[in-house]
């Protein structure tokens, strides 16, 4: 009887023992939540980097604002905002990409609420190239000076292509006997030919090939001497073939010359009448009304075979010049208003065999001693005051020429 009553007991506590073990490892239902982090204040505000330079209009840098907090921990998510305090040096976009506008100085701002930082901007263009330019009107016709003179246009570019304001240019042609040019690029032709045209700027240079061509020669004359008040002026300053324009025939007096410019490195293109740069044969421009002074440009007819300006409105002195034509066998500068002596250099023209200057009031003095090289067969200088020395040499010379009328110079 006592065992039975044990095991019954036994049993009669294990449901109690289970139900308080069950209820042991729960969490009560009336435990408190996690706090709120309280929100970041900021307290500083940094641009990287503080500061730089280009060195190129349109040339960009990005700058990267950082704002901290008290605790110098980066607040991702804070508003900024730009500004620049140059914008004809730099500008800024509202992500702070920078880009160069001119040259100078400019300080770029960035705002988030009451706090700012600054960064320095310096423009300052580095040179990296130059480059020559014809100026040139919409419609691709080359720009002349009101003297008819050819100004070439040199520029010194960035990294980016933009000019670099004031960037010192000089400028010099390789052969000053067909070209030169001054310090604004402004070109003087000598005669036909080409040279090279070369600007520099620094360690920097460019250059192009030139050449001086007839028609550019011919057109300098046209504008020295009135040439839209000519009775004829067919064709003149067109893109008519030369042969076309009044007065003018190519080739009479002999061949062309041949240019031979092999394995010369030359660049550049070939002007439109190279093959005239040689050719013309003569120029006949007599009774014409043609008035001014005879331009200097008239040396640039190099193998002109025949100058004919008689009986037009003429004035001044006969130019230097005409001694390079060293082709001319026939010079009509009759019945005009020359005045003066006589150019030395008039001796030069080897091939000369006819010389007109009769009816020339106000030209005067003895003929150059370098006349004695020429070969002349007629000799006219009725209506002048000019003579021929009373030397021996001189005396000698006449004589040999056909057809003469010339005074002999009073013995001095």
């Amino acid at each position: 009887m006592t065992r039975l009553r044990l095991r019954l007991v036994c049993i009669a506590l294990l449901p109690v023992s289970l139900f308080v073990l069950s209820t042991c490892g729960k969490d009560s239902s009336t435990a408190p939540g996690a706090p709120t982090p309280p929100a970041p204040v900021p307290a500083s505000i940094e641009i990287t980097p503080a500061s730089a330079t280009l060195n190129a209009i349109d040339q960009t840098v990005e700058l990267a604002p950082v704002v901290l907090d008290e605790n110098g921990a980066e607040i991702a998510d804070a508003s900024v905002t730009w500004t620049s305090g140059a914008v004809d040096v730099a500008t800024v976009s509202d992500q702070g990409l920078v880009t160069a506008v001119n040259n100078g100085s400019a300080v770029i701002t960035a705002q988030s609420d009451s706090l700012s930082a600054s960064a320095s901007i310096t423009v300052s263009q580095v040179p990296v190239r130059i480059v020559i330019e014809f100026p040139t009107t919409e419609s691709g016709q080359v720009i002349l000076t009101d003297m008819g003179e050819l100004k070439l246009v040199a520029t010194v570019q960035d990294r980016n292509g933009h000019p670099v304001a004031g960037a010192e240019v000089t400028w010099s042609s390789s052969d000053e006997s067909v070209a030169t040019v001054n310090d604004q690029g402004v070109v003087n032709e000598v005669s036909s030919g080409f040279t090279q045209i070369t600007a520099r700027s620094g360690d920097l240079s460019d250059s192009i090939n030139y050449g001086v061509s007839l028609s550019v020669a011919l057109g300098r004359l046209y504008m020295a001497t009135n040439g839209p008040d000519w009775t004829q002026n067919t064709n003149w300053l067109t893109d008519k073939p030369l042969e076309e324009w009044h007065g003018i025939t190519v080739g009479l007096f002999g061949q062309p010359t041949i240019l031979n410019l092999n394995n010369n490195n030359l660049g550049g293109s070939i002007p439109t009448d190279a093959g005239q740069l040689y050719s013309l044969g003569e120029l006949n421009l007599g009774s014409n009304r043609i008035s001014g002074e005879i331009p200097a440009t008239i040396g640039k007819l190099e193998f002109l075979g025949k100058l004919n300006l008689s009986d037009n409105q003429l004035s001044g002195e006969i130019p230097a010049e005409l001694g390079r034509l060293k082709e001319l066998e026939v010079l009509a500068l009759d019945r005009n208003e020359l005045t003066g002596e006589l150019p030395a250099e008039l001796g030069n023209l080897a091939n000369l065999r006819e010389l007109h200057l009769q009816e020339n009031e106000s030209l005067n003095g003895p003929l150059p001693d370098s006349f004695t090289n020429l070969e002349l067969q007629t000799l006219d200088l009725d209506g002048t005051a000019l003579c021929v020395p009373a030397n021996s040499e001189f005396q000698a010379w006449i004589e040999g020429i056909d057809n003469v009328t010339a005074a002999t110079c009073p013995d001095p």
